[in-house]
This record gives structure tokens, sequence and C-alpha cells, in this order.
């Protein structure tokens, strides 16, 4: 009996990342999307915003689902003032994508990143997993929202560190972002 615990909990292991980890620089920090990219070219369409913030998310990610009513909060924060575009992972179908929209009272648009496309272009590796692009297509920040979850069932009650809505504020305000990725914690995309 114990055998199977520990091959479950190997498999888990090996399904999130465990640890948190804040970077300087990651190697798409300067990453600035070529328009002509035709996975990437209505990315940005139709936006006057100065930000872009893409997140990607799984219905089958518990860390993902916690930060449901996070997301929600910060989209009526920063309503018409910044482009959020939501991709579900590839192994999200149309009838777990409805259940999770009616599930959680989802009332902002979501696509499904089909073959995992734009997560492999962008390097996403987990979901909850956010990238912040100016409008000229530049990346800033990528990486996790915050630090509530530090490892695999683990999280802060009391956030202390809130990496996009800082590098939100910063960008806001014409600041230089320092910390540009930090570590998310979440599911693999598969």
């Amino acid at each position: 009996m114990s055998k199977y615990f520990i091959i479950i909990f190997i498999f888990l292991q090996g399904y999130c990342f465990s640890q948190e980890k804040l970077f300087d620089s990651y190697p798409y920090s300067k990453l600035v999307l070529k328009k002509e990219n035709k996975e990437l070219k209505n990315l940005f369409a139709k936006t006057d915003t100065k930000l872009n913030v893409l997140f990607f998310l799984s219905t089958d990610c518990p860390i993902s689902l916690k930060y449901i009513n996070k997301i929600k909060d910060l989209i009526f924060l920063h309503k018409g003032k910044i482009n959020f575009n939501f991709y579900l992972t590839h192994q999200n179908t149309p009838s777990k994508m409805k259940k999770f929209i009616l599930d959680y009272s989802i009332d902002f648009k979501i696509n499904i990143d089909r073959q995992n496309k734009l997560s492999k272009l962008l390097g996403a590796q987990v979901t909850p997993e956010v990238f912040v692009f100016d409008n000229e297509s530049t990346l800033h920040y990528h990486g996790a929202i915050d630090n509530w979850f530090y490892t695999l069932g683990k999280n802060r009650k009391i956030i202390t560190s809130h990496y996009l809505r800082d590098a939100i504020k910063l960008l806001q305000n014409n600041n230089e972002i320092q910390t540009t990725y930090v570590q998310p914690v979440g599911c693999y995309i598969e």
C-alpha cells in the first residue's frame, strides 16, 4: 500500500514545480514578439491599451482555479486600461471550458492554446503563468502572479509579494522593472 503512495507522491512532484525562485532576468525577458508571427498577429489586435497581460490557465490545475477570483479582481481594477488575454492549455476540451466558465462565473473571453503553440513560443511551463507586454509587444515581466503558493500544496496565509500587480504599477508609471521573472508554482503544461 505504501508503494502506491510513494508512486503518487513522485508523480505529483514531477507534475508541479515545487520551489519558488526569483531571478533578475529570464531568457525571454527582452523578447520582442514579431507582429508578422502568424501565431501572434491577432494577439494584441484591437487594443489601444499600454499593457497586455497574458495568462495561461488550466481547468485541471487546482492552483489555477484558486487564482480565478484574484484574476477577476485584477480585471475589474484595470478594466479598459489593460488588455487581458486568457489561454487554457490544449488538454482543455470545449466541454471542460464550458463547465469551467459556468462553475466559476467567468465573464471574460478565454481561448484554448491549440497544440500549445503559444505556450511553446513564449516558454510557458506551468499554469497559472503570466506574461506582461507593452503595446510594442515587448515582454517586461513573466512568471508568478504573486507568492501565495511557494511549493506544491503549500500556500501562505498572507501574500507578501505581488509580482504582477507591482509590474503593472511600475510599467503604468513608466518605470523600469528590476525583477523580470519569478518562477511560477503550478501544474506543468503538457
